[in-house]
């Protein structure tokens, strides 16, 4: 199964983790790190091509 890794990195001044999955081209923001994941999943989709059930995220916090 592909797996796609998603950067997270903490913006205090905005109050948002910033996520970057640059393999798929993908960029947002959430509130809550557990969010991540989900957050990015439809977007991989669609960049990719790919089902959202055929792939997995791995969500790294930097």
């Amino acid at each position: 199964m592909k797996m796609f890794t998603v950067r997270a990195e903490w913006d205090a001044a905005a109050g948002v983790y910033c996520l970057a999955c640059e393999e798929a081209g993908c960029f947002s923001q959430v509130t809550g790190i557990a969010d991540a994941a989900e957050e990015l999943r439809e977007a991989i989709a669609y960049q990719t091509g790919l089902a959202e059930g055929a792939f997995m995220v791995d969500v790294v916090q930097v």
